[in-house]
């Protein structure tokens, strides 16, 4: 850990950088845009991981603040009611790993506040 810690103060001095501020961390700008879930920006959602790592991992945030909404948020609760559940595309691989991970937050009581859980997605394979 000094070891780490000397090398992350001499890089910083041949920056310039402060050592309580790191103005070279590079934060991708879909890092820093909001996402409103709803059906429709679900459906758009392509989860792929051939895509560029920080574009695939943005897919992944925004894939699990969809399923937040539908489970949790009272808007997003009555829209799963009238609409049905949301449309997720995506890697088939990828979105049979996403659906065992929540089926397993399901079985262990993490997906609702109370009541037996229904998804309130459907994974669409592409």
């Amino acid at each position: 850990m000094n070891k780490g810690l000397l090398e992350v103060k001499a890089s910083r001095e041949r920056s310039g950088d402060s050592y309580y501020f790191n103005r070279s961390l590079e934060i991708p700008p879909i890092f820093q845009q909001g996402f409103e879930p709803s059906h429709d920006t679900a459906s758009e959602l392509r989860v792929d991981h051939h895509d560029d790592a920080h574009l695939f991992a943005a897919s992944l945030r925004r894939v699990f603040s969809a399923v937040v909404w539908g489970n949790v948020k009272p808007e997003g609760v009555a829209a799963i009611e009238r609409h049905g559940p949301l449309k997720i595309h995506g890697e088939p691989e990828i979105m049979r790993e996403i659906d065992a991970l929540l089926s397993s937050f399901a079985d262990q009581g993490r997906m609702r506040l109370s009541g037996e859980y229904t998804p309130v997605y459907e994974l669409v394979d592409e």
